[in-house]
């Protein structure tokens, strides 16, 4: 199931404003925090900025794809591979079967089919692809052995690149799986990291209603406001 964001801003700036309302609520504890409720202590405050470094700290979305951007890579080089093999083999069944209609069949047997979407990277007719060529090896070999066509090795050379095909294309997804499931706990831990922000911001923009100065330091869209305004302040001071 997906899990979806309930900040309404980038993570870098979830970190950076719920850290600046911990700081708040460090700074105003006494007076507005203090016996309100058991749970809000000094440590509190400590807690939620470690589980703010604790979410920070994994993977990005950019770092968990990049391992499957790169296997992406690797399955699309060998999958230029398999269809050298298959257009070799192609080639053997066109010598070996004179007949225009029995050679049709047979390449159409081979996998002929699947091939144009094969070629457009359409991974699953790539293994039907070479499914076939295999399984058309293996009845098939004397006859494209015979009259020296084919050489008795070409059946390995087929069959390890699809074999390697398949194992790419096993990690690659694997990959896409982790990465998948790593926004999870990553979003995940971004929601509860704002909730738990935004609860204690309610409570002390309540609590400071009639100090706006200090109210505004609970109000999450002002905390945001500040961040951006900041760049172009320190502009302006130097």
């Amino acid at each position: 199931m997906e899990v979806i964001a309930k900040y309404p801003c980038s993570e870098a700036a979830l970190y950076a404003a719920a850290r600046l309302l911990w700081e708040a609520y460090k700074q105003h504890y006494d007076d507005l925090f203090k016996d309100f409720r058991a749970y809000y202590t000094p440590a509190y405050a400590v807690e939620a900025l470690n589980e703010i470094k604790t979410a920070e700290a994994l993977p990005d979305m950019q770092t968990r794809g990049q391992e499957a951007e790169n296997l992406r890579t690797q399955l699309a080089k060998q999958a230029q591979l398999c269809l050298t093999a298959w257009q070799d083999l192609k080639a053997y069944i066109w010598d070996a079967y004179p007949d225009d209609l029995l050679r049709k069949q047979m390449l159409e047997t081979a996998g002929a089919l699947h091939y144009r979407k094969a070629s457009k990277e359409d991974w699953t007719s790539m293994q039907a692809l070479m499914q076939a060529g295999k399984s058309f090896l293996a009845a098939h070999t004397s006859e494209l052995t015979a009259d020296d066509n084919m050489p008795a090795g070409f059946v390995k050379t087929f069959n390890v690149s699809a074999d390697r095909f398949e194992d790419n294309l096993r990690k690659m997804n694997a990959a896409l799986n982790n990465a998948s499931e790593g926004r999870k706990t990553k979003v995940a831990a971004n929601n509860n990291l704002y909730e738990k922000a935004m609860r204690m911001a309610r409570d002390g923009a309540r609590r400071a209603n009639d100090l706006e100065e200090v109210r505004k330091l609970f109000i999450f869209s002002k905390v945001i406001d500040r961040l951006e305004e900041a760049p172009v302040e320190a502009n302006e001071l130097a």
